[in-house]
């Protein structure tokens, strides 16, 4: 895209927590992601759950594709206002919709179900502090994505500008920006809702090194997709895999491949060449409305890049920090084994994916 003016944006926690369902036949009243990261005293948990209005549920796919438009709305203005004027035709134009069909209803309901979200978020919230630099918030509050709003249809063939004023904890979000490019003419062109959806998570969470690859396990990526949970990594994989095989096709990623590390199920994606990487900020200490923690998607996915190369002892371990050059492993009761006769290699291997790292420590 090379016209600024067409990019879109993305509030960064949105690309990568689920707000919507996929299809149909999601029956869900609710969604609930439960998730881990590292604090630098060991894993703590965090929880994101969504619900919706009553008589109105949880937004499907459209009202995903919807928010996508509102921040486009939103981008183009300046995000001058909290209160953001725009008419439902000028939405159904990003959305690639006529205005028959019941395309104005579709779009009015899922702006509806957008306001009658309520969102729990206990530690899954990254925003910025009153420092200015990027924290996790620590206290479990509810908020809405969208405070208020009013719309206008057509009448005598002419529509008033409706308006939506979103919600305080986006739109100090945007404010500080904590916000990324987002490609709106790619996203829409994918026909598959999890195809678009893998789309943002990806291209938010592989910002660090678009180069290499990225490893999750297919869960645990199930879970930050918002699916239906699945029992059997084979049922899992079959979506999955048709979702990925949109965003090869399109270009966006060179491949991806399905394999087992000991008793986990993984996936491992390559992001294609022609894309240009989006530079973010890192999680950093911030003030005492937040939890100090950084960022655990580099180092948990650098990390099980490494594991792989490696005996299974290796799947108890984890990569707590990198810094000044020195990489702490937490190696548990394996310390000393993994220390006497993988260290070096290691050292290696790490070198192979960061060139910085010029130590390994290993700790408990």
């Amino acid at each position: 895209m090379d016209d600024d003016s067409r990019r879109g944006k993305d509030e960064m926690n949105l690309a990568v927590l689920p707000i919507a369902k996929l299809g149909r036949s999601d029956r869900r009243e609710w969604i609930e992601y439960y998730g881990t990261f590292d604090d630098g005293d060991g894993q703590k948990e965090m929880v994101w759950t969504v619900r919706g209005a009553a008589g109105l549920g949880l937004p499907g796919e459209l009202g995903e594709r919807v928010l996508v438009a509102l921040l486009y709305i939103g981008a183009q203005a300046g995000f001058k206002s909290r209160r953001m004027k725009f008419t439902t035709y000028q939405v159904l134009r990003i959305l690639g919709l006529g205005v028959g069909g019941g395309n104005y209803s579709g779009v009015e309901r899922a702006i509806a179900q957008l306001h009658g979200l309520t969102i729990t978020s206990n530690k899954a919230w990254v925003q910025k502090g009153s420092d200015g630099k990027l924290c996790r918030a620590r206290v479990s509050k509810g908020f809405h994505l969208i405070d208020d709003y009013t719309l206008w249809g057509l009448e005598d063939g002419e529509e008033k500008e409706s308006y939506i004023i979103w919600g305080k904890r986006i739109w100090q979000n945007i404010q500080t920006g904590y916000i990324k490019v987002l490609d709106i003419d790619f996203y829409y062109s994918l026909e598959n809702p999890l195809s678009r959806r893998l789309y943002r998570f990806l291209d938010k969470i592989t910002h660090h090194r678009p180069s290499k690859p990225y490893v999750i396990d297919i869960f645990a990526l199930a879970n930050k997709l918002g699916m239906v949970p699945y029992e059997y990594a084979s049922h899992l994989k079959r979506p999955l895999a048709k979702a990925a095989d949109e965003l090869v096709e399109s270009r966006y990623l060179a491949g991806y491949e399905f394999f087992k590390s000991g008793k986990y199920n993984r996936i491992r994606f390559y992001r294609g060449e022609h894309f240009e990487p989006i530079r973010l900020p890192v999680v950093q200490n911030c003030d005492l409305n937040c939890d100090t923690s950084p960022d655990p998607e580099p180092l948990a996915d650098l990390w099980a890049t490494i594991v792989d190369r490696f005996p299974k002892k290796l799947t108890e371990t984890r990569l707590v920090s990198i810094e000044d050059g020195t990489a702490t492993i937490a190696a548990s009761h394996f310390r000393d084994w993994i220390e006497n006769r993988l260290s070096d290699k290691i050292l290696k291997e790490l070198q192979r994916e960061m060139d910085n790292i010029t130590a390994v420590r290993f700790v408990e």
